[in-house]
């Protein structure tokens, strides 16, 4: 699956592995994860987070009731969403810091002298 997904041009959709430890030791290059203990630790609290401060936001009623259920009941909803938790990050719920974005350097016309264009650099 993962092959056809990357051959029909949908490979960026393909989620990586991360580190939580940040120590180096998982191969972030490989596709999908393994959910271990210390995984669902980490999804549970950042869902927990997320809960509390925008539940408000959360519009699937059937979401809300998975979240309600035990440790052993087939909970498919909350498992995607602690799945696009851990996969595209959670932002400001677990102290994340965004990335700094760079400025780019681009030349803008500023005005006309005797028909040559007057060029200036801007980063925007």
């Amino acid at each position: 699956m993962i092959k056809d997904l990357i051959n029909s041009g949908l490979g960026n959709c393909v989620m990586n592995r991360k580190d939580l430890t940040k120590k180096g030791y998982v191969d972030q290059k490989k596709p999908w994860f393994y959910r271990n203990d210390k995984i669902l630790e980490w999804q549970d609290e950042a869902l927990n987070i997320y809960y509390k401060k925008y539940a408000h936001m959360v519009w699937f009623k059937s979401l809300l009731e998975d979240a309600r259920k035990g440790d052993n009941e087939n909970k498919d909803e909350e498992d995607a969403m602690k799945a696009a938790l851990y996969g595209w990050g959670t932002g400001d719920l677990l102290g994340e810091k965004p990335k700094d974005k760079k400025p780019k350097k681009v030349m803008i016309i500023v005005g006309w002298e005797n028909g040559i264009p007057k060029w200036e650099e801007r980063f925007v």
